[in-house]
């Protein structure tokens, strides 16, 4: 019963970022840092003071992979509710934005696109951790995930700052957890509820 429920607004949200937030080829674009959760990041290329600033010149690979699990899930809801044209147009958008994402893959990664010049955006000891999104979606293949595992694992022991906020820890893990990465992710987690319990747990 709740899926019958919450359908209808799911479509309109999803109806709405496709109305809204994909550029003429077709790509899923967030219009400011803001909305993406990483106000003010340098794989933006812009001074951003406020976070406001447009950034709709950039292919950000792990929307991409957002709305192909995004389209994949709506089709089980609508296979779910009997609603087979439904299924088929999710089904549908699932795939092309699978493949664009995997359109993004580069040198054993998934990198965004600036494209105003073509370019993808490689910024030397900067690499979003959000950019394993496509392994937590199920968009990337079995080959793009081992080849990711090696950067993944860097995490850990360089660039710990992507792993101080939920919103970027969360997709890591699962994408390590996804990767069969299981033992090792155990401990830069075990690191992490240790330094918060002490903090929260502090008489």
């Amino acid at each position: 019963a709740w899926v019958e429920e919450l359908y209808p607004h799911l479509v309109r949200y999803m109806d709405w970022t496709l109305r809204n937030r994909r550029d003429r080829d077709g790509w899923i674009v967030a219009k400011c840092s803001w909305e993406t959760g990483m106000d003010a990041s340098r794989r933006f290329l812009i001074k951003q003071p406020t976070g406001g600033e447009l950034i709709d010149f950039i292919l950000i690979s792990e929307l991409q992979a957002a709305m192909s699990h995004a389209s994949r899930l709506m089709g089980h809801f609508a296979e779910v509710l009997g609603r087979t044209s439904d299924f088929q147009r999710w089904d549908q958008l699932a795939t092309t934005y699978a493949e664009k994402t995997r359109d993004l893959w580069y040198e054993g990664w998934f990198y965004d696109v600036n494209t105003r010049d073509g370019h993808r955006i490689i910024i030397p000891g900067y690499r979003p951790v959000t950019q394993v999104g496509p392994i937590m979606c199920g968009v990337a293949t079995p080959q793009q995930v081992q080849a990711m595992i090696p950067k993944m694992r860097e995490y850990a022991t360089q660039q710990q700052f992507w792993l101080e906020w939920a919103s970027q820890v969360f997709p890591y893990a699962e994408s390590m957890w996804l990767a069969g990465q299981r033992e090792f992710l155990s401990r830069p987690l075990h690191g992490i509820i240790e330094r918060v319990y002490a903090s929260m747990d502090r008489r």
